[in-house]
């Protein structure tokens, strides 16, 4: 509405200029200072908008990308609480009040538009990392940061755990030995081929029950590769 009315600020001038008796038969017609303010405030108004339009779409994802929004709109609110003009001033530092009762404290924060958000291969742990100390300041941005870090892990391993059958890792424990010996009771004369592949079968049943709980995830091979760059 206010997008389509301050088009017809010079409409309303010409009126004033052509009909002298316009201010008689209107009440309330908008001073330069009120179109002055529609002006800002659609500016102000346009972000909430485009957030509005940007998350609640329902042909695409759009949980990966909250967090981008949030914090765009925290710094829009930070930024004009700034501002020199009273009134821009004033509304900014309302709103944030609103903004912090929703967005400004860990406890009322889901995980899982955190989770998602460092689960897009755009952005991932480190960035959000940083966002998270722009939004919240360093120290507390960091508690957030690490907080849904350890709920992501969680979540990870509630699924592995769901995935990975019973007595699997025993098993393969097993199949591993009994390749170990059967490669060693049918040596046949090619020493180099044999002994390559035994120590192949040794390393990789030692690595199964030695180092299954130091070995990498695939959530940490995920997150310690560089984020891919924004790209449409």
């Amino acid at each position: 509405m206010l997008d389509s009315a301050h088009r017809f600020e010079r409409a309303f001038e010409r009126f004033e200029e052509q009909d002298p008796y316009m201010l008689h038969e209107l009440e309330h017609l908008p001073t330069k200072d009120d179109w002055e303010k529609a002006r800002f405030l659609t500016l102000f108004l346009e972000n909430f908008y485009d957030l509005t339009v940007k998350v609640s779409g329902s042909k695409y994802v759009t949980s990966n990308n909250l967090i981008n929004e949030l914090s765009h709109i925290n710094g829009i609110l930070k930024e004009m609480a700034e501002s020199a003009n009273p009134d821009l001033c004033g509304m900014a530092k309302i709103m944030k009040e609103k903004y912090d009762k929703y967005w400004g404290r860990l406890e009322k924060m889901n995980m899982l538009i955190f989770i998602a958000y460092m689960l897009d291969p755009r952005t991932k742990f480190e960035y959000f990392e940083f966002v998270a100390c722009k939004m919240y300041g360093d120290t507390e941005g960091a508690v957030v940061a690490h907080v849904a870090n350890d709920a992501m892990y969680e979540l990870f391993n509630d699924y592995k755990r769901l995935n990975t059958p019973a007595g699997s890792s025993q098993s393969s424990i097993s199949l591993l030995s009994s390749g170990s010996e059967n490669s060693i009771s049918s040596f046949d004369g090619e020493v180099s081929k044999k002994i390559n592949d035994r120590y192949r079968i040794e390393f990789k049943k030692r690595k199964a029950e030695f180092g299954g709980k130091n070995a990498k995830s695939e959530l940490d091979k995920y997150l310690s590769e560089d984020c891919e760059d924004e790209d449409p």
